[in-house]
């Protein structure tokens, strides 16, 4: 079997403009969760996106659940007795080597975007700053008591309707 470190990127045709969002995931994580990921980077405005999901588990769960579009990746994966051989940097890594943008932004599968322009204000910081170094916005954190009703409210009026109503008035 190939790894990522036998790719040949000598012939990759990148994208110029276009923002490659990463998105890796794996196992057992709660695939309403990344779906939620996956709309609020849809979501991004006046911005050329390339979104991949990079997934690893014993077999491919969230394929068949993402929106047209968006590019898939699985990485086979049988957990053995360690509590801690999930390597997040190997589908991560496989997601970037199959990226085609000018731009990779690698984003966790259960961060949703609040500004809907944060990937263009930051490309257009990078522009006219090539040596900034960006990092990411402050967060809040969603309860997993208030997820059931975030989900109910995303899937009937949509993702940018149940990230308005938020309350961000807490600090974190």
């Amino acid at each position: 079997r190939k790894s990522i470190r036998d790719k040949d990127f000598t012939n990759v045709k990148i994208e110029e403009g276009l923002v490659s969002v990463v998105l890796p995931i794996y196992g057992d994580f709660d695939h309403r969760r990344a779906i939620l990921s996956v709309e609020s980077i849809r979501d991004q405005k006046n911005i050329n996106l390339e979104i991949i999901v990079s997934e690893q588990g014993d077999f491919p769960k969230l394929k068949s659940k993402l929106p047209k579009g968006v590019k898939y990746l699985f990485e086979k994966h049988t957990p053995s007795d360690k509590l801690s051989d999930f390597n997040p940097g190997l589908i991560r890594n496989l997601a970037i080597a199959n990226s085609v943008g000018e731009f990779v932004y690698t984003n966790d599968a259960d961060v949703l975007f609040l500004n809907r322009n944060y990937l263009a204000e930051g490309i257009n910081l990078l522009r006219t700053n090539p040596l900034l170094v960006l990092h990411r916005p402050p967060m809040r954190r969603l309860p997993i008591e208030n997820f059931e009703e975030f989900w109910a409210l995303a899937e009937e009026k949509g993702i940018r309707v149940a990230i308005e109503l938020l309350d961000l008035s807490q600090k974190h």
